[in-house]
């Protein structure tokens, strides 16, 4: 038994039919019908033309999807609490919290990452964001602010790192060409919008 909604050919009203039988009577006017007409019959009459409408769509609480976000974030998946946030601003775009976690996400996203190896026992991670060049060795661990950095060059795999203050040039050997050239790419594309 499959029972749908359809419409009575006779007299209009929406009555309720057992789609697997292939006739029945209308309850409310005691007339008979063929079951697929009826459905028929109450699929056209209730289709609505919507092209030129306005349609109202239902409220979205704003707060669970923050907490979703925020849930999201705290578990480290960065992709799902963007989407969240980006839903938040979709319903409310001068929502102040969502504004700020996505702004605090793209800062610490790494644009470009690299490892390095310098002699047998210094190796390390060079890691941009769009705030900072990180320099992570065994040994230690630099963060340099963009607006800090006044220039780097490339010579074949190493990167020269000029940094304003304090006044030192890194020299890091990346190893690989193409790595060091997106490195430099990037990295000087960040200096020219600050």
């Amino acid at each position: 038994m499959s029972i749908v909604v359809a419409k009575c050919t006779q007299c209009g009203a929406n009555i309720n039919v057992d789609a697997t039988k292939e006739a029945s009577v209308c309850e409310y006017c005691g007339v008979a019908f063929i079951t697929e007409k009826a459905i028929n019959y109450y699929n056209t009459t209730n289709t609505i033309n919507i092209s030129n409408a306005t349609i109202n769509m239902m409220s979205v609480n704003v707060d669970n999807l923050l907490i979703r976000a925020k849930e999201y974030e705290h578990s480290n998946e960065i992709e799902k609490a963007l989407e969240y946030y980006n839903k938040i601003l979709d319903v409310d775009a001068t929502h102040s919290d969502a504004r700020e976690s996505v702004e605090r996400i793209k800062n610490t996203i790494p644009i470009c990452s690299i490892s390095f190896l310098s002699g047998l026992f210094n190796s390390g991670d060079l890691i941009l964001t769009r705030k900072n060049l990180t320099y992570q060795s065994k040994k230690k661990t630099e963060v340099y602010p963009i607006e800090t950095i006044k220039n780097v060059k490339r010579l074949d795999a190493r990167l020269w790192v000029t940094i304003i203050e304090p006044a030192i040039k890194l020299n890091i050997p990346v190893g690989n060409i193409q790595e060091a050239a997106a490195m430099e790419e990037a990295i000087n594309n960040l200096i020219r919008e600050k």
